[in-house]
């Protein structure tokens, strides 16, 4: 972030907090994980009558260009966690949301910062090699889940797993998942193929449009690149919901051999 930015955020945020005096902003970090918006931790830093404070925190903002998952609704995406706050879903604390785009250039909110490994499409091997917590950390999902049904929101609500861990050795399998929400809500589960299938054809939508954002030159990520090998992967899943178990061809879903390596020749790779 460059110095002219860094001031307007942090006379921004030092609007956002009541009383306090010689508010800092420090750590910029940029994070090198997710693929639908731009991550940024940092401290803010401020006194007040109590002494010094400070808190650690996350400012998310829709990416500048053409991103993964449109549209960016950071409204709602801040309104969720404001909703979630005081239930028994678990969710970082919603802090202050810039609508206007006259700080930064986007709108973006901030949120507090809740210590944890973040981990995405592959799981850490000190984590894979433990079969009891990766059964732990599944049992979890399908616990917040159930926590997030019982809120009354009028809002939608969103989860997602960590792609890798659902077929990581120890984790619930997805009749035991089932079983488990059953359990915790009372609410029996219908249709299972159904949703099965439309979570991984929505999964295969999505790495198809990283695979074509990469190349038709709207992105550089070379994570997007990668995405368009599990197109067929996920879509066969799907198939098999119904008993269709025939082999596919990835077909021209796949970024062009010479746009990869050209991107990587101009990243140094």
């Amino acid at each position: 972030m460059d110095e002219n930015a860094s001031a307007r955020l942090t006379a921004w945020i030092a609007s956002q907090l009541v009383a306090a005096h010689d508010v800092r902003l420090e750590g910029f970090e940029v994070a090198d994980f997710g693929h639908s918006a731009e991550t940024l931790l940092f401290s803010v830093a401020w006194q007040d009558d109590d002494g010094d404070q400070r808190e650690e925190v996350v400012l998310r903002t829709r990416p500048p260009g053409t991103g993964l998952l449109p549209p960016y609704d950071l409204g709602l995406q801040f309104k969720i966690p404001c909703g979630l706050e005081g239930t028994a879903a678990r969710a970082p604390r919603a802090l202050w949301f810039e609508p206007t785009g006259a700080v930064l250039g986007r709108d973006f909110y901030v949120m507090e910062r809740i210590d944890g490994d973040v981990f995405e499409r592959t799981v850490p091997d000190e984590i894979a090699a433990d079969p009891a917590r990766i059964r732990r950390m599944t049992e979890e999902i399908v616990e917040q889940v159930a926590a997030i049904h019982s809120v009354d929101l009028e809002a939608t609500l969103l989860w997602a797993a960590p792609v890798g861990l659902p077929f990581t050795p120890g984790a619930l399998t997805i009749d035991e998942v089932i079983d488990r929400y059953e359990e915790l809500t009372g609410i029996r589960v219908r249709h299972g193929s159904w949703y099965r299938a439309f979570q991984m054809l929505k999964t295969a939508v999505i790495m198809l449009s990283g695979s074509m954002l990469f190349d038709s030159r709207e992105s550089d990520d070379l994570r997007f690149a990668e995405m368009g090998l599990y197109v067929s992967y996920y879509t066969q899943r799907a198939f098999a919901e119904f008993g269709i178990d025939d082999d596919l061809e990835s077909g021209p879903v796949a970024p062009r051999p010479e746009r990869i390596d050209a991107v990587k020749a101009g990243q140094g790779e």
